[in-house]
């Protein structure tokens, strides 16, 4: 299917200067005029239409401000779809891009065409969906994606576009689901999930990336179910499994994940019952 949209126009207003073919506002007409093309295809084989209905027309505005242009692109001369300014043909200072209700979709800070600052995206119901930080068009600080209606989702902190410093992932309920710490990209320290209900579920410690030192799982009631110690990634030492009341039932020695030598056993009531040869 061939798509019709209009290659951007120069729109003429009393009392402003324009300028166009430069080589940074092509690339925006590129995209802009795929993603009409995109859209404007999409719609018509959801609505089963037989004839391609009159494409839109986008316009470019520029407006002389002193040593910055200021720059719209518009949609059949009224829509507004995006927006901001340029300086030495890079843009510079805060672009906001629209929905089609007119609302923000995202407003994203520049630094002689690059990513500097803070960078903020809206669903078109109004929500604030993301919020980013960057320097030198990579992640630097916090990182936050949201649910709707605003509740935090993720907050992750970046150096230089890894993830380094805190990690927090939260339920849709509005609980924690996760908090520790990253090291250039790797886990860190001590990491602890939860279940929806608040309750721990497990209790690790990592070094360089690896389940490194101590290790507690606990059941939904918040019962410890297991503990030992890993090193390297591998269950290592002395581990105790627990039954889901909090019963003793097995222990033993791990070597290279893997049970070694003898393990006690208990009933349910926590007497020994016999020794297991690994």
């Amino acid at each position: 299917m061939k798509c019709t949209a209009k290659p951007l126009k120069l729109c003429w207003i009393r009392n402003h200067d324009y300028i166009c073919n430069t080589v940074r506002l092509q690339q925006i007409h590129f995209f802009v005029v795929l993603s009409a093309c995109i859209l404007t295809c999409s719609n018509i084989l959801a609505q089963g239409q037989k004839s391609i209905p009159k494409a839109p027309v986008y316009d470019t505005i520029i407006t002389h401000m002193g040593d910055v242009d200021m720059i719209q692109i518009r949609q059949n001369g009224d829509m507004v779809l995006l927006e901001g300014f340029q300086k030495n043909g890079k843009q510079d200072g805060v672009w906001t891009s629209f929905h089609e209700s007119g609302f923000p979709s995202s407003v994203t800070t520049y630094r002689s065409g690059v990513l500097f600052g803070t960078q903020l995206l809206f669903g078109p119901d109004g929500y604030t969906e993301q919020m980013a930080t960057y320097k030198n068009s990579m992640l630097n600080g916090p990182f936050r994606v949201y649910f709707k209606g605003a509740r935090l989702n993720k907050e992750i902190y970046y150096t230089d576009g890894i993830e380094d410093g805190f990690r927090k992932v939260y339920y849709a309920e509005g609980g924690i689901q996760e908090d520790g710490r990253m090291k250039m990209g790797k886990r860190e320290g001590l990491t602890i999930w939860y279940y929806v209900n608040g309750n721990k579920a497990v209790e690790y410690e990592y070094k360089d990336g690896e389940q490194h030192g101590k290790a507690v799982v606990y059941n939904e009631s918040g019962v410890v179910t297991e503990m030992g110690m890993y090193t390297k990634g591998l269950k290592t030492g002395h581990w105790k499994i627990f039954s889901e009341y909090g019963q003793l039932k097995e222990e033993g020695e791990y070597m290279n994940d893997k049970k070694y030598g003898e393990w006690k056993t208990y009933d349910i009531k926590g007497n020994f019952l016999k020794n297991i040869k690994y």
